[in-house]
């Protein structure tokens, strides 16, 4: 399967001790690499847990200006798994869409024939990652409401 952009992913609390111990996963993935990969930076589950994205990279015009350095891995491969799961084509006057993989790769009794233009294709990914940060930064806020709102004894 074909790369649509990687990350590179840092373990948090090595660079937290001053140490920059990190590596480039590419999407989409497998579970297997990604172990691989936690293990390879250190990240055991039990002296090193948290990971964080130092940066991003690919062909995804756009993708990078809604994500943030606490992205999902498994979120961020589902979201490659959908992308690459089009086809891009360029139909009368240049105009760029995508259709369905398994309608054309396998037959039309897998799929139905269905596309999507890439202006269209890019601000629904554009609004679902909007939506994704959004979700994470007021979760975020509700905890440090929680965690610094006073304790009631009763």
């Amino acid at each position: 399967m074909a790369t649509l952009f990687e990350a590179y992913v840092t373990n948090a609390g090595k660079y937290s001790e001053g140490q920059l111990v990190g590596e480039t996963l590419k999407f989409p993935t497998t579970a297997q690499e990604v172990e691989a990969l936690l293990k390879r930076i250190g990240v055991d589950g039990v002296r090193y847990q948290e990971i964080f994205i130092t940066s991003f990279d690919g062909d995804v015009l756009g993708l990078y200006d809604h994500l943030s350095e606490y992205e999902n891995l498994d979120e961020l491969n589902h979201l490659a798994c959908l992308l690459s799961d089009l086809t891009r084509c360029v139909g009368k006057n240049n105009n760029v869409y995508y259709s369905c993989s398994t309608y054309k790769n396998r037959s039309r009794t897998a799929c139905t024939m269905h596309s999507i233009k890439h202006e269209r294709l890019e601000a629904a990914v554009l609004f679902a990652v909007q939506h994704q940060v959004h979700l994470a930064v007021s979760y975020s806020e509700i905890v440090t409401q929680i965690n610094s709102a006073p304790i009631k004894k009763s």
